[in-house]
């Protein structure tokens, strides 16, 4: 007796497995990520992630672990604050410098410049 087998095979990209394998180590658990990008059993992620851990621009670099602590990912979110901080801060100035700009403008030709191209 012949036994007929079909396995069923989904076939992945594999931009999808390496952003799976990259939230993972990133922080996101296997079921986690099994639950949100790939609807496969863990261990068929875990292979992804062992693929793909060190890849970088598609070509695989010496298999080396890469492991996140918590304080370096902290470090480099604080950095990333202060940048924006920053970036939010020199925003800030040159509007108020632009304002203070069209309010002088606005005096030296007797307009109310802000009123009159505001409500056009």
């Amino acid at each position: 007796m012949i036994v007929e087998r079909t396995i069923r095979t989904v076939l992945y990209t594999k931009a999808l497995k390496q952003e799976v394998s990259a939230a993972i180590i990133g922080g996101m658990s296997y079921q986690q990520a099994c639950e949100k990008y790939a609807k496969r059993a863990p261990s068929t992620v875990y292979g992804w992630v062992k693929r793909y851990r060190g890849v970088t621009g598609g070509k695989k670099m010496k298999s080396k672990k890469i492991r996140f602590k918590e304080s370096e990912v902290l470090s480099k979110l604080d950095k990333e604050k202060r940048e924006l901080e920053l970036a939010l801060s020199r925003m800030s100035l040159k509007v108020h410098c632009l304002e203070i700009v069209i309010e002088e403008a606005g005096k030296h030709y007797q307009e109310d410049l802000k009123k009159k191209f505001t409500q056009q």
